[in-house]
């Protein structure tokens, strides 16, 4: 019995296994938070190809139809992590914002942060736009719009100790619309081809949105 307790203490501990979901799901948020983004910047604000991102995971199409049905699926899932990222960073202004400052001075810094990340590495606006218009033919916009109930419970909090008079009262619902119809306001014109998206003047514009739509 002794020797028997012996051989088993000796046995090498066996290798934990990950579940291969896990495994996909580490693969995929690779992808997401590395990988795409070093390509896109290296094709300098086009979307890499299959060719690049096969070569840059090293792996072939049948691994990588493992992970994404379609390339597409990918840049949408790419470009939802950049909306969430952003978005984030937002909900913390909103959380930090001092009573004592207007609302228009919270929309100003809101705006002011999205637009410097638009634009704040080279070719990132091109990116940007190219990723929107691929999103919006997914017609899966009610999954990037949801990404904005983040702010709901922090700008009411926000607005209910404001000693500035200047929040507009809104209850739940109402602030979950306005702030969708902002969304799609900023949204918009990175459908459309011109250099009017991204632009000082749309960043400009959609400061005014939001003080008419948040402001007393």
């Amino acid at each position: 019995a002794s020797d028997v307790y012996k051989r088993q203490e000796l046995k090498k501990p066996s290798k934990i296994k990950i579940p291969k979901q896990a495994r996909s799901q580490k693969k995929v948020d690779q992808i997401l938070q590395s990988d795409l983004r070093e390509l896109s910047e290296e094709s300098k604000g086009q979307l890499p190809s299959m060719r690049k991102i096969l070569k840059k995971l090293s792996i072939n199409h049948s691994r990588f139809y493992d992970y994404f049905p379609s390339i597409n699926t990918l840049y949408n899932k790419f470009f939802l992590r950049m909306a969430n990222e952003r978005i984030l960073h937002q909900k913390k202004i909103i959380e930090d914002h001092p009573t004592d400052e207007t609302v228009q001075q919270l929309m100003k810094k809101l705006t002011s942060y999205s637009f410097e990340r638009f634009n704040e590495k080279p070719f990132r606006l091109s990116l940007v736009k190219k990723l929107y218009k691929i999103f919006d033919k997914s017609n899966n916009n009610q999954e990037f719009e949801k990404l904005f109930d983040i702010f709901t419970a922090p700008h009411l909090k926000a607005a209910a100790r404001d000693k500035t008079n200047t929040f507009k009262k809104m209850d739940e619902l109402e602030f979950r619309d306005s702030i969708r119809a902002h969304a799609h306001y900023v949204k918009q014109p990175f459908l459309e081809d011109n250099n009017f998206a991204g632009s000082k003047e749309h960043q400009q514009k959609c400061y005014e949105m939001a003080v008419k739509l948040f402001a007393s």
